[in-house]
């Protein structure tokens, strides 16, 4: 009887890869199976950078786009604080966790510099897991636009004394 050589299974190997490289097709009809996002770690998220800001400076008015880069699947904006600074005249909420919550300030003073205003919300993950964040949101105006800074200062990764 004589054997024959061994081979290795081709078609597990190029199942196993597959799966090893990421989303693979699924029932056809350009549909892919995604992995869920991981869940929300609330620490993490009050600790790392879950919204960022942008903003521009029109006038006597600033307006500053603020949206959710965690992987969060629900945002619910709870209370946007009076500004200091400046007085807050209309925001937009976001509707999905992908939108933007726009704020529109009216400067107190043409030659006003600096305008804070605090931002409460809720992030949901998933798994239905909820999270409550809070930014204070710095605004520095100057001749050449708007520098936009959160408190609390958001730590990098693996920082710690000495680090």
């Amino acid at each position: 009887m004589r054997l024959a050589p061994h081979r290795p299974d081709v078609k597990r190997v190029a199942v196993i890869a597959a799966a090893m490289l990421g989303p693979s097709s699924c029932g056809g009809g350009g549909r892919t199976a995604v992995d869920p996002p991981p869940p929300l770690v609330c620490s993490d998220i009050d600790a790392g950078q879950t919204l960022t800001a942008g903003a521009q400076h029109v006038g006597n008015v600033v307006i500053v786009t603020i949206r959710t880069v965690s992987f969060a699947v629900g945002w619910q904006v709870t209370s946007v604080g009076e500004a200091v600074g400046a007085t807050v005249t209309t925001t937009a909420l976001p509707r999905l966790a992908g939108d933007s919550l726009v704020v529109r300030a009216q400067l107190e003073t043409p030659s006003t510099a600096r305008v804070d205003f605090l931002v409460e919300s809720t992030l949901t993950d998933a798994q239905g897991k909820s999270c409550d964040v809070r930014r204070t949101f710095h605004l520095l105006i100057s001749s050449t636009g708007v520098q936009v800074a959160s408190a609390p200062p958001d730590r990098r990764p693996l920082s710690g004394p000495g680090i």
